[in-house]
């Protein structure tokens, strides 16, 4: 009878197959010796003592269907309970045994870093079309266009969109803040160079009034303590070391300001589209928005969620400080920015026609890739977008063009390839823009990746292969027919288990099989970025074909059925 009630349930249940649920349960044998179970009892598993595999996890929504009776025997003090079900009785409960230390497992999950990388990886290929804003999104924007306000000389200052809710369980957060102040000062202590650009950098956000000291009182404003930490990219031509913030730490309740604040949609087209629309003009013109985050002001009731704490020597006493613009670091910044470019754009769109399309449509983040098809057009637009995104408080940078002429009122500064500071021995230099190399002088376009110079006998692991593939950005596609290998070792990578069935460790040394493929690949990486010319259809796809072998069927089945 009890046997008949399962399998009754069984049939009103929906199954997912999976090779693997989860660990040994338990994870080490139970000494029953002492226990009693009363004659006639019988147990649904009589080996419950014994690690083995869990064959079955049940979902709440039946589980205490199957204890329709609610009978319980008690073993004993500190000993577990039969409790009946509709598969026999079931041994439940702690276990108190004083020779075994106790273990406390936890899972986490995060898509930072490299998962990042490998998500951007895969996204570069997406192509983009437009979609219906979900409710968070449809909320940021309502409260963006609200808020959103715009100062007397011309700058805008929006709102952070806010979950009240979340805003409201904001914890303690000044302390967690201090102890990640005292350990960037170490690391500070021990890099002159590195200290010097910090405080270079705190500086020109003081200077700027990007942030504002203020007194530490016990005034009711609620306050969040963002905790901060240099990042260094050795590839910018400005700003070596720059100051990220955390609003992503949590504060003592548990919530961090990331938790509480809306992301936003995106506003801006998709990289693909933007970077093929410019291939077509006969001028192209590129240039990025300086600072661009910080030329927006956040309003004075938000600014109490942007505090810092900060002093240039661990002797003084520690500052306060409020940051009083978009700040890097928090969840809606990209949106925010993003969204102000484009109202700046809708606002001076009657005057600058030319300069209002080219930021809605030709501009990725900070971004603008743009261009015409005569010198005359190429000058206007250039002319228009300096002027237009002057009038919003913001700077246009890093300007370069395949014609050189367009940019003869732009300012040697604010020139990506300055031409008059002596002699320039490269006959060609390049421009960085959106994960390609542009060489305006032959209006060429190349790539250029990132390869490590690991040694013959380096065995690389699954973190550095993983790390190494998703640095292979390349957003228009032009490389797909190789990239694809890179995307079957990604997938064999998940699909190799060792000898306990265990998925291959993200520090492990991959096998020798998916190795030696790997290895082969890898050799040929440098190849692509001796790849010119893209627009050379026939020469590029032959570099592809020779330069980057792609795996056939029947080596990848073969690489799997020999793991």
């Amino acid at each position: 009878m009890v046997r008949s009630r399962a399998t009754a349930f069984s049939q009103n249940m929906n199954f997912l197959v999976l090779p693997k649920v989860t660990v040994n349960i338990p994870t080490a044998k139970v000494n029953t010796q002492g226990w009693t179970v009363p004659n006639g009892i019988i147990l649904a598993d009589p080996t419950f003592f014994n690690p083995s595999s869990v064959d079955m996890v049940l979902g709440i929504e039946s589980f205490f269907d199957f204890f329709e009776t609610g009978r319980r025997i008690p073993l004993g003090d500190q000993l577990p309970t039969l409790n009946e079900s509709v598969f026999g009785w079931v041994v439940c409960g702690g276990l108190t045994n004083p020779s075994q230390g106790s273990s406390i497992n936890c899972s986490t999950a995060t898509t930072q870093g490299l998962e990042e990388l490998v998500a951007r990886f895969w996204a570069s290929e997406e192509i983009g079309s437009s979609k219906v804003l979900s409710l968070e999104e449809s909320k940021c924007e309502d409260i963006f266009r609200k808020s959103v306000r715009r100062e007397s000389d011309g700058r805008y200052s929006v709102s952070l969109p806010k979950d009240e809710d979340a805003i409201s369980r904001l914890g303690e957060s000044r302390d967690i803040a201090f102890r990640r102040l005292q350990g960037t000062e170490r690391r500070l202590a021990r890099d002159v160079g590195l200290r010097e650009q910090y405080h270079q950098f705190m500086e020109e956000y003081i200077r700027l009034g990007h942030m504002t000291k203020i007194e530490e009182t016990a005034d009711l404003e609620k306050r969040c303590y963002l905790p901060h930490h240099p990042v260094i990219k050795e590839a910018s031509t400005t700003t070596k070391v720059r100051v990220v913030f955390d609003a992503s730490c949590k504060t003592s309740s548990g919530v961090s300001l990331n938790d509480a604040l809306l992301v936003g949609p995106i506003v801006q087209e998709d990289l693909r589209s933007i970077m093929l629309r410019s291939r077509v003009k006969i001028i192209m013109l590129v240039a990025d928005v300086e600072k661009m985050f910080r030329q927006i002001f956040v309003l004075q009731v938000d600014r109490p969620l942007q505090c810092i704490l900060w002093r240039f020597d661990p002797s003084e006493p520690v500052g306060v400080y409020k940051l009083n613009t978009v700040t890097y670091g928090t969840k809606p910044a990209p949106f925010l920015a993003t969204r102000t470019l484009n109202q700046l754009a809708m606002d001076e769109e009657e005057q600058y026609p030319m300069a209002a399309r080219a930021t809605t449509e030709d501009t990725y983040m900070d971004d603008v890739i743009t261009g015409a098809d005569t010198v005359e057009n190429a000058r206007e637009l250039c002319k228009q977008l300096n002027e237009m995104t002057s009038k919003g408080g913001f700077k246009l940078r890093k300007w370069a063009s395949n014609h050189q002429a367009v940019l003869e009122s732009v300012s040697e500064d604010n020139l990506a390839i300055r031409v008059s500071e002596g002699i320039n021995l490269d006959p060609d230099p390049v421009v960085k823009t959106l994960g390609l190399t542009w060489m305006p002088t032959s209006d060429q376009l190349k790539f250029q990746f990132t390869i490590p110079g690991w040694n013959a006998s380096h065995q690389p692991t699954k973190r550095e292969v993983l790390s190494v593939i998703a640095s292979l950005f390349d957003p228009l596609g032009l490389l797909g027919a190789a990239i694809t290998t890179a995307k079957v070792i990604m997938q064999l990578l998940w699909r190799i288990r060792n000898d306990d069935d265990q998925a291959l460790d993200w520090d492990q040394p991959l096998p020798l099989t998916v190795g030696e493929m790997w290895k082969k690949y890898y050799d040929e990486l440098p190849l692509f970025n001796s790849i010119l010319n893209p627009t050379d259809d026939a020469g590029f796809l032959e570099k592809v074909a020779k330069g980057v072998s792609v795996p056939v069927a029947g080596q990848v089945q073969a690489l799997e059925a020999s793991n």
